[in-house]
């Protein structure tokens, strides 16, 4: 039985086991049945296809920013204080973040991924690589 022969995508969340174990089938029903999607549980766009993505989130249309007080906002009163360490990281994140300083950050990944930066680390990943899969 499919995701969406059990239930429909309104009641099925995000936290849930079956929505673990069948999130492809669940992406696949959304990329052909809801593209575009706003799921209340997250208060979060999926956005499932590419063409949607590469057409939609550039420019200003879908803002980052607000993404983590929404989230928040689901907590119990008082319970966003158990997060409020990881919170303060995820914030610093590029994804979470819009212009400019989404532009600043990009600038410095970007950079990380220039062609004479990963031959830097070469020798350091083939080492891990090593001792990893002797495991």
């Amino acid at each position: 039985m499919s995701v969406t022969e059990k239930q429909s995508l309104e009641q099925l969340s995000v936290y849930s086991k079956e929505y673990f174990e069948n999130r492809y089938t669940y992406y696949e029903h959304l990329r052909n049945e809801a593209p575009v999607y706003w799921n209340e549980e997250m208060k979060s766009w999926f956005i499932t296809r590419y063409e949607d993505v590469s057409k939609n989130l550039p420019g200003e249309k879908f803002i980052s920013t607000p993404v983590i007080p929404n989230k928040m906002s689901n907590l119990a009163e008082g319970e966003d204080k158990h997060f409020s360490d990881i919170i303060d990281i995820i914030k610093t994140w590029m994804v979470y973040n819009n212009r400019p300083i989404h532009t600043q950050l990009r600038g410095y990944m970007n950079r990380a991924f220039l062609v004479s930066e990963i031959e830097l680390i070469t020798p350091e990943i083939k080492r891990l690589f090593q001792i990893l899969s002797i495991k």
